[in-house]
């Protein structure tokens, strides 16, 4: 949050960060040059330090686009965008707020595959060439409106083929928002890409947020369990034949990878955890294993709608 941006430069950049656009939706280059902090530590308790442990980080990675486009509502499958709005108490004032909405926001999502190295403290350097996700959304976003939410970005070691097409990445967002302001109160969507254009797969029906359990600390905050699984059930977008949905089941097990960060200054506390993904296509009977991130995150403390909400 509240990061310094270089105003001087074309592209964003700030705090030794830079984000370069070298072929619009296509290719990007993402640099970093500058300390950071060693584990994931409340921004409280970084205040309080007076000595911070550290290491100095070089990135030089470059991004390159694998997939078709995926746009929130407009490839949303139509049920589940029906779903979503059917939750809503109807009236001039919700309606009002989606007029807005459709004006002022916008976000859509991809995959690709990410080269490069990194190196840390000039001793240690990896190269990296893997698939992974990049996304892009612009509307304010107020992180407390959430009260929970369950995100998956997951790559396949090998693909599973629906409806004829061998698709290779998967997508599920999950997110709670009683008393949001500014759009709806629960959402759901999800997705499979293949990586030429025209595959993609939406989500017609799938698991709830409302059915994702966690752990409940002494102090009464959140944490996502050590296992979780969801289904989702496919079509292709669009599905003009009306072909009948297909289910995904995924689930996560194992050693967790954690890293932890709490935006809005420590009103919402977000779980990034690296683990086992089995994903299973249970029309053909096939496993396959995954690797990204479970992303969790919980509401800290009490919600003011009059804060604003999450587009």
């Amino acid at each position: 949050d509240n990061v310094p941006v270089d105003l001087t430069k074309d592209n964003p950049c700030g705090l030794g960060l830079s984000y370069e656009c070298i072929i619009p939706m296509k290719k990007w280059r993402i640099s970093y040059k500058g300390n950071m902090h060693r584990g994931c530590t409340h921004p409280d308790i970084l205040k309080s330090e007076k000595k911070q442990e550290t290491s100095y980080i070089e990135i030089d990675l470059i991004y390159e686009t694998d997939t078709p486009v995926f746009w929130y509502m407009r490839d949303d499958n139509v049920n589940t965008l029906a779903k979503n709005l059917s939750q809503e108490p109807w009236g001039i004032n919700f309606w009002k707020v989606c007029l807005k909405r459709s004006k002022n926001h916008g976000h859509y999502e991809e995959y690709g595959r990410l080269t490069g190295r990194v190196s840390v403290d000039g001793a240690v350097t990896k190269t990296y060439d893997f698939g992974t996700f990049r996304d892009h959304s612009w509307d304010i976003r107020v992180w407390q409106t959430m009260d929970s939410l369950l995100i998956l970005l997951i790559a396949f070691d090998e693909p599973i083929n629906l409806f004829g097409v061998d698709v290779y990445y998967l997508d599920l967002t999950l997110v709670n928002m009683p008393g949001n302001s500014s759009g709806v109160a629960r959402y759901s969507t999800g997705y499979l890409l293949g990586k030429n254009e025209g595959e993609l797969f939406s989500m017609a029906y799938g698991t709830s947020i409302l059915d994702i359990p966690w752990e409940t600390r002494k102090d009464g905050t959140r944490e996502p369990m050590e296992e979780t699984e969801v289904v989702m059930y496919i079509v292709p977008e669009p599905n003009p034949n009306n072909l009948e949905a297909l289910p995904v089941r995924v689930k996560m097990d194992g050693d967790i990878r954690r890293m932890q960060y709490w935006p809005d200054d420590g009103k919402f506390e977000v779980f990034e955890d690296c683990m086992n993904f089995h994903v299973i296509d249970e029309m053909n009977n096939k496993i396959v294993e995954g690797y990204g991130t479970r992303q969790s995150g919980f509401r800290i403390g009490e919600f003011d709608p009059s804060q604003g909400g999450c587009g």
